[in-house]
């Protein structure tokens, strides 16, 4: 089995010092990028059951760059697991991304990590297309916040979203009636 963070890259991710979270992050980071191919359908099981809840607590990290590859890395992540093992984050993920860029006042800063975040929303919407519905309060909200974004990236991916969703809607139709 091929894990992606040993134990103590685990318990450096809540370390009070942002220099040994950091450091923690971009290992993972790292192993990720180097492994992403390579991975087979129960490594990334494993490691999204592993690294799933703490990568979430990063996303409210103060350290920028620290909430930025925690979203990267679970943006690595989603696009290689399961309908099954993204259908199990997808909640949670979506609830963390509200938090961030879908509450009334906007708590991400960093237009980049803005922007990864809608990528993240984006990953788990392409994964699970006509389950998306089931968590639609959270992705309006995401998309609805974002679409007033100052940031030219964040708001055209926004549509792009948009335009995409809507277009799943017929596919859902006939993918329930068959």
């Amino acid at each position: 089995m091929t894990e992606l963070a040993t134990q103590r890259d685990l318990n450096c991710l809540s370390d009070p010092d942002r220099g040994t979270r950091k450091r923690a992050l971009e290992k993972i980071s790292k192993d990720v990028q180097a492994r992403n191919s390579s991975l087979a359908a129960d490594a990334v099981k494993q490691n999204l059951d592993l690294l799933h809840k703490p990568l979430l607590k990063c996303i409210k990290d103060p350290a920028e760059k620290c909430r930025e590859l925690s979203v990267t890395i679970l943006g690595a992540l989603v696009p290689l697991a399961s309908a099954a093992d993204v259908e199990a984050i997808a909640g949670e993920t979506l609830v963390g991304i509200r938090e961030r860029i879908g509450a009334p006042q906007i708590a991400e800063e960093s237009e980049e990590v803005r922007l990864e975040l809608l990528r993240l929303t984006k990953a788990v919407l392409i994964a699970l297309p006509c389950s998306g519905r089931d968590h639609i309060d959270h992705v309006s909200a995401i998309l609805e916040k974002s679409c007033y974004d100052k940031f030219p990236d964040a708001k055209k991916l926004a549509a792009e979203l948009i335009v995409w969703l809507s277009s799943q809607k017929e596919v859902c139709r006939h993918a329930n009636t068959s």
